[in-house]
């Protein structure tokens, strides 16, 4: 819906002052080269899991193992993130939908906060790079090819990730370890719909 907002908005802007209609290089720029070429990459992620980054895990206990080569990965990661974000806020503060992307950015913490903190006693959060995908596919809604780019990448992503791994939930049941003579084993807690 947020989407629809930018985009409708920004082709009535378009139609009021253009004197061309949308040509065919447009298209092919944004669909496929700048979209499908970032789209293909993010299909790729499964492959971003080789070599030195098989440790690259947002777990505590990894994290601790890491070397300066990953430190360096992420740092490059989320400053790419910040500066697209930056460069987000600054387009529809233009367009005039920042407050409504915003508020939609609030829902989300507020509504996975709220969630995670009514089943913190039974479950656990573990949030799937699918899952990010899907929010930074819906918070991306301005056409431009930096948008193109990172919105091709972030759909890639979450593809790959419900087709390798499955869209498995996001709040997973905590398990009881028993210690039974001395050996920790953890056993899951099961519903009758596990799904």
């Amino acid at each position: 819906m947020f989407s629809a907002i930018i985009v409708l908005r920004s082709q009535r802007d378009l139609a009021a002052s253009a004197k061309e209609p949308y040509a065919l290089s447009n298209v092919l720029m944004y669909n496929q080269f700048t979209w499908t070429t970032s789209y293909f990459v993010g299909l790729q992620f499964t492959h971003f899991d080789r070599g030195p980054m098989t440790g690259f895990s947002l777990t505590p206990d990894k994290i601790k193992q890491w070397p300066k080569l990953l430190w360096l990965l992420l740092m490059v990661i989320l400053t790419i993130i910040m500066g697209f974000f930056v460069y987000l806020i600054i387009v529809y503060v233009h367009a005039g939908v920042i407050w409504w992307y915003l508020g939609f950015f609030l829902i989300i913490i507020l509504g996975f906060a709220s969630i995670t903190a009514i089943f913190r006693r039974t479950h656990h959060i573990h949030v799937h790079h699918y899952t990010c995908g899907m929010v930074l596919i819906v918070l991306c809604g301005y056409q431009s090819i930096p948008a193109s780019l990172f919105h091709g990448f972030c759909n890639g992503m979450m593809i790959e990730g419900g087709a390798r791994w499955g869209y498995d939930p996001i709040w997973v049941r905590k398990q009881k370890v028993f210690n039974i003579n001395s050996h920790s084993m953890p056993i899951e807690e099961t519903s009758e719909n596990s799904d």
